[in-house]
């Protein structure tokens, strides 16, 4: 009976399983779809400038720059393994190494995104294989 106390005390403190949206908005491209030329590997949303970004899971901030061809970006680490990636952001509101709960707002989006039919990119990795977000997503 101990060890059960201790599974449940671990999945009440651990890591969710669920995602949750990072924002609202319409989806503009989807994974796999090709955007800009090249493969989508996450969603393209369309979002009201300045709109906050919530992360998707609680984690660790392992990224958070501008990135070529992403813009102003944020990768957040989350103990699985797995990796959410928040692109094309006009202001991003924590740093490198912050612990970041789930519903956090950590960036702000843009309107100045080269691509005028959107300006939010998101993605779910595992370090090199890029996962559909929609299978993550409630």
């Amino acid at each position: 009976a101990n060890t059960k106390l201790q599974i449940d005390a671990d999945t009440a403190f651990g890591v969710e399983e669920n995602f949750i949206w990072p924002l609202k908005g319409k989806i503009i491209n989807y994974f796999g779809q090709i955007a800009d030329n090249r493969l989508n590997k996450g969603i393209d949303i369309q979002a009201k400038s300045g709109s906050s970004v919530y992360a998707s899971r609680s984690g660790k901030i392992k990224f958070c720059d501008f990135l070529k061809g992403y813009g102003k970006t944020i990768i957040i680490e989350h103990d699985d393994g797995l990796y959410t990636i928040y692109s094309l952001n006009s202001e991003l509101l924590v740093k490198i190494n912050d612990i970041i709960k789930q519903g956090t707002i950590i960036a702000k989006t843009s309107n100045l995104s080269s691509r005028d039919s959107y300006n939010f990119h998101f993605e779910i990795r595992k370090p090199h294989k890029a996962y559909n977000p929609l299978f993550y997503l409630p």
